[in-house]
């Protein structure tokens, strides 16, 4: 086709199993970084959770989707990162909604709003998160007391995570024209 350099651009959260596959496929090619992969995006993450709790008024409860490969331990980077106004479980891994469920009683009049850590709001937030079986995580956090909201947007909608995306490929690119 008459390309120079080629780069992978995954729209991947961490460098969990699905990561792994692409640099593999990508067979040496460079392959950009992940969206929560550095210190830095972390910072910058909890910077725009934060923003969409003084926004919503309330305490975010964000929920990731969790691994259990080595990557999960970016889960517990990010709490670190995290201001008191927004808190973080995951689907599957070590951060299940249990293990907060007695730090969220602390939360100011017990109000929060759930919304996904995951670039689309898919089957996880629309059912495990918002849905209306009783083990959802808005039905179990309504059944304890809890005023709850959903905002069922996924992170890729924001152009704040979009323009990171763009930022993350021309680094890699950068990198790649350097190297030749």
């Amino acid at each position: 086709e008459g390309y120079e350099a080629i780069a992978f651009v995954p729209t991947h959260m961490i460098r969990g199993q699905e990561y792994e596959r692409v640099t593999a496929v990508a067979d040496g090619l460079p392959v950009s970084a992940p969206l929560l992969d550095t210190d830095v995006d972390l910072k910058w993450m909890a910077g725009l959770l934060d923003g969409i709790a003084a926004e919503e008024g309330r305490t975010l409860l964000v929920m990731g989707h969790g691994t259990d490969h080595v990557a999960d331990a970016t889960y517990a980077r990010l709490r670190e990162a995290l201001s008191d106004r927004v808190k973080l479980a995951c689907v599957e891994g070590r951060h299940a909604l249990g293990g907060i469920l007695d730090e969220l009683e602390s939360v100011p009049g017990k109000r929060l709003t759930l919304m996904p850590l995951m670039l689309v709001a898919g089957d996880h937030a629309k059912n495990d998160l918002a849905g209306d079986a009783p083990d959802s995580w808005k039905n179990i956090l309504l059944e304890r007391g809890f005023d709850v909201r959903t905002r069922l947007t996924g992170l890729g909608a924001l152009e704040a995570v979009q323009r990171r995306f763009v930022e993350k490929a021309k680094a890699i690119c950068e990198l790649q024209n350097q190297e030749r």
